[in-house]
């Protein structure tokens, strides 16, 4: 039984990963929005997503994703398709 719902669970959860239904907050200061060590999955949060953000999802910068001013993100026009 609790296999049962381990396996849901997981299949939920990467389907709305797949399906652009998720909120990503970028963590770690300057980088590459091609780089998934700066999407996590809560604010400042330490567990970070596995692909990068879609057009259909939520992205969140916020007083937890830089760590000093002048900080940036790097986007390539094809790293958003």
């Amino acid at each position: 039984m609790l296999r049962s719902f381990l396996c849901v669970g997981i299949f939920i959860s990467l389907f709305n990963q797949v399906n652009g239904q998720s909120t990503y907050y970028w963590v770690g200061g300057t980088g590459s929005w091609s780089e998934t060590t700066h999407w996590a999955t809560t604010s400042g949060g330490t567990i970070k997503h596995t692909i990068i953000p879609s057009q259909l999802d939520d992205v969140v910068f916020d007083a937890n994703s830089f760590t000093a001013a002048g900080q940036t993100v790097t986007v390539k026009s094809n790293s958003l398709l």
